[in-house]
């Protein structure tokens, strides 16, 4: 079977472009170039989003130089020479050679396309990435970092998802890029894996606060649904045995807060209504802060 491979040169805080869209900071030198080089020539498919692809298809008249071509023009040829797969709702017809368009991201289409395919495939852009990734497609992962930090922008990887991966090699270059090869161990699909239209959307990028904030969340959720089966379970137990009071109430809520001290974000609004926390309580999520909640004065 083949395998689906994604290759990304990302900031060493993990964007493959910033707010406003821009990754000329990536543009490798003859080094990386020549390596990346090595890396494309077994690919025979290349998918791609239609941003990706627009920007791509510069490869598909770039000259491909003589019998010593320069990283650049070798590059030219190994594009030229491979099949692309490009998922867009607004595209109609392809601008390039051996192209094909589909409409819609299938990842049953793409796992029996692995299974038939000769050589193995690639995988370009970080929205169509993520896609794979939750669907438990990507089989390895190429990331470049580059030494700088942007500090906000499209995120190389999705922050939604766990991946237990194996490093297979790693490289050090004269430019400070630094080349990481990973396994991706295998896993389930994530929930929200689907077959997906690809039409034109506007991804918001999102900063290091609101994964914060949506990390925060999704512990407070655990958190909940763990108290909420413990109260079902001491409910059924309750025929037999005394109400609960409003002491053992009053515990388990305290319990709860200290549970959420596991960083240092503010509790929201909302994570204070689903915890029960007074709205007029100035509480943030800290051992400090809890530990007044759970033993007021």
């Amino acid at each position: 079977m083949a395998k689906l491979i994604y290759s990304a040169i990302c900031s060493l805080d993990g964007y493959v472009a910033d707010t406003e869209g821009n990754f000329d900071w990536s543009a490798p030198d003859e080094e990386v170039h020549r390596f990346v080089n090595e890396l494309e020539r077994p690919i025979g498919t290349h998918l791609y989003g239609r941003r990706l692809y627009e920007v791509m298809r510069y490869w598909e008249t770039a000259p491909t130089g003589n019998e010593d071509p320069s990283a650049e023009q070798d590059y030219a040829q190994i594009w030229q020479s491979a099949d692309k797969i490009v998922y867009s709702t607004s595209l109609r017809s392809p601008a390039t050679a051996r192209t094909k368009i589909e409409p819609e991201f299938d990842p049953s289409a793409i796992e029996q396309l692995k299974a038939t395919a000769a050589q193995d495939l690639a995988i370009g852009g970080a929205t169509l990435a993520s896609e794979a990734l939750r669907s438990g497609l990507v089989d390895e992962c190429h990331l470049f970092l580059s030494p700088i930090v942007v500090g906000a922008g499209t995120a190389a990887l999705p922050d939604d998802i766990r991946i237990e991966l194996e490093l297979l090699d790693e490289r050090r270059f004269g430019n400070g890029v630094v080349h990481l090869h990973y396994r991706v161990k295998r896993r389930k699909p994530h929930p929200k894996s689907t077959t997906r239209r690809c039409g034109l959307r506007s991804v918001r990028p999102m900063t290091t606060a609101s994964k914060i904030t949506i990390a925060s969340t999704a512990a407070l959720r655990t958190e909940l649904e763990s108290v909420a089966i413990a109260t079902a379970s001491s409910a059924q137990q309750a025929v037999s045995r005394k109400p609960a009071t409003a002491t053992s109430l009053d515990t388990m809520k305290r319990d709860m807060i200290v549970a959420l001290s596991t960083s240092t974000t503010p509790i929201s609004l909302t994570q204070r209504a689903e915890a029960g926390i007074p709205q007029d309580r100035n509480v943030v999520a800290n051992p400090a802060a809890a530990a007044k909640l759970a033993h007021p004065r």
